[in-house]
């Protein structure tokens, strides 16, 4: 961003490209009325480890905490009629990681406007001991645009199918014990795809079971915490709701693709079978 022609580049990029989704990775520590954007980024991450200046400068050395999150705040929400989102990414370390910072930090992404605060586990020096991917539902979300995930991956081409209605979902079970829902399917740079979908039920549920065109693709097991579920069902507090699988694909087609998921329930009985259509257009 502190090159002069950063806007130009947007731009241009928009005017030739219009449908490609264009991210911006920054650490923030910018002006963001500099760069006097005329065209809109789709999506604003900004990599931002600490919520207290003294913790934040260990990692982002000579970087400025309020400068990053004046940053986010001054990202309009649309640009020339498109919106912007922010992402405020927080990777996880060990002078990071207290319940204290975690809480301050998603009061900030609050205040600041921020759409979403990602707390990240990483494999790098100083990660957190406290929290890791086996125990990362434990981290305490108390803000409904708070996710917990591993290291992000920075696609080159992400495409989203569309459902073929929005008609019965989030979708119930014949005896109303298990809510369920597919949330989103993508193609990730033409070789994999990827699900995300949420469960709530009266019992206990060990994993989910997906099948993508009658062909069985993998298992996994409820371990994102969804807080905008809980708000919806607070009878379920204390549960992860949220799921999420990728799967290669050896080639692809265009047109739609039915997903089952089967919701197994700790004695690996099936407690729920679902299927939702979703089309890639070419």
């Amino acid at each position: 961003m502190t090159h002069p022609k950063f806007n130009e580049f947007v731009s241009i990029a928009r005017d030739l490209f219009p449908q490609t989704t264009q991210r911006l990775i920054t650490n923030g520590n910018f002006d963001y009325a500099a760069a006097r954007f005329t065209s809109a980024i789709d999506e604003v991450m900004v990599s931002c480890d600490g919520a207290r200046q003294e913790s934040y400068a260990k990692y982002r050395v000579g970087g400025t905490l309020d400068r990053v999150l004046k940053f986010m705040s001054d990202v309009p929400k649309h640009v020339a009629g498109i919106r912007q989102r922010v992402v405020w990414k927080y990777i996880l370390f060990e002078f990071n990681d207290s319940d204290e910072e975690i809480l301050e930090a998603q009061e900030l992404a609050a205040q600041h406007g921020v759409d979403v605060l990602l707390f990240v586990f990483t494999q790098t020096a100083y990660k957190s001991k406290r929290y890791t991917l086996e125990n990362g539902q434990l981290l305490p979300i108390i803000w409904r645009s708070a996710r917990v995930n591993g290291t992000p991956v920075h696609y080159r081409d992400v495409r989203e199918f569309s459902a073929a209605s929005a008609v019965g979902w989030p979708a119930v079970s014949a005896d109303g014990d298990v809510r369920f829902m597919l949330d989103s399917l993508s193609l990730i740079d033409g070789i994999r795809l990827r699900l995300h979908g949420w469960v709530t039920a009266a019992n206990d549920v060990s994993y989910v079971r997906i099948t993508h065109n009658g062909e069985t693709v993998g298992e996994t097991s409820l371990s994102d915490p969804r807080p905008d579920v809980l708000d919806a069902f607070p009878q379920y507090e204390g549960r992860n709701p949220g799921f999420a699988l990728s799967w290669p694909v050896a080639s692809f087609e265009f047109g739609a693709s039915d997903i089952v998921v089967d919701v197994i329930g700790d004695d690996s009985g099936t407690i729920g079978s679902f299927t939702r259509t979703f089309t890639l257009h070419g």
